[in-house]
């Protein structure tokens, strides 16, 4: 959704696969080292690995706040994408 939010925004496919997959990398890393780093562990909840536990879905059942969120987070993109591809002329 990101990807397309940005390609439609700017008109450029590349950088908005570039900057969803920068984002992606650059989110994995803080919720990887927010693990063990102090000052990076506030930071986790930004990112959509902390709200995708697959452990505790398996332990403690369908974790559904934790999906409304990842839900809510895509349809705000998805919609942010669509309001910018609607911009675009694409007559030119």
């Amino acid at each position: 959704m990101l990807a397309l939010a940005v390609s439609a925004a700017v008109g450029r496919r590349s950088l908005g696969m570039g900057v969803a997959a920068g984002l992606a990398f650059v989110s994995y890393l803080i919720d990887g080292f927010g693990k063990s780093i102090e000052w990076l562990e506030p930071w986790r909840v930004l990112t959509p690995w902390y709200w995708y536990d697959v452990s505790a879905a398996l332990t403690d059942g369908m974790p559904w706040g934790s999906f409304a969120v990842l839900v809510a987070a895509s349809i705000v993109v998805g919609a942010l994408g669509l309001v910018g591809f609607n911009r675009r002329n694409l007559r030119a």
